[in-house]
């Protein structure tokens, strides 16, 4: 037994602290581990999707079948002018509010931390805003159909529309 100045404290007693303590650093333990990762798609009230892109091979791999890809970044002036000036206005002449399967994949947590290196490594793509379908077969990534931003000539919304024309998001002017 101790005594500490007035108290009385036991061998059991301090046992028995001693097992709950245990059991409560066991419980947040198992909580912690048990939580759900982050999902690598999140899907907007808007219709859009989002996906990581630390997760598009991966998610590319499992769907088995291209995946159409809107690459940018919520803090570049240049992606948002093509979200702002050519999608949204391109939304709104075919009167929708989501152009299904079009992933936006948004590089801004790697901006700052060579996002154009990443994408160039992985994808050949050197630059965004950029569309692209993206493949994956054996575990080889292919990109095809390549629309890329180049600042000194920028695409115009008349490509996006023949981007999303030939991929069958909008339909020809002509149907």
């Amino acid at each position: 037994m101790i005594k500490l100045s007035h108290m009385k404290i036991s061998r059991k007693s301090i046992f028995y602290l001693l097992i709950v303590l245990l059991t409560v650093l066991g419980v947040y333990a198992l909580v912690r581990l048990s939580r759900p990762e982050e999902a690598p798609i999140i899907h907007h009230s808007t219709g859009s999707y989002d996906l990581r892109y630390d997760a598009v091979n991966e998610y590319a791999h499992a769907t088995g079948k291209p995946v159409k890809i809107f690459l940018y970044s919520s803090k570049d002036a240049d992606s948002q002018l093509v979200v702002r000036n050519m999608l949204d206005a391109l939304k709104a002449e075919n009167n929708v509010t989501v152009f299904p399967d079009l992933l936006y994949v948004d590089m801004a947590e790697y901006d700052g931390k060579d996002a154009d290196l990443y994408v160039l490594n992985n994808w050949s793509v050197h630059r965004y805003p950029a569309f692209f379908v993206l493949s994956v077969e054996d575990s080889k990534v292919s990109i095809s159909h390549l629309l890329e931003w180049v600042p000194d000539a920028p695409y115009s919304i008349e490509d996006v529309r023949n981007w999303l024309t030939e991929e069958e998001f909008i339909k020809k002017p002509d149907e």
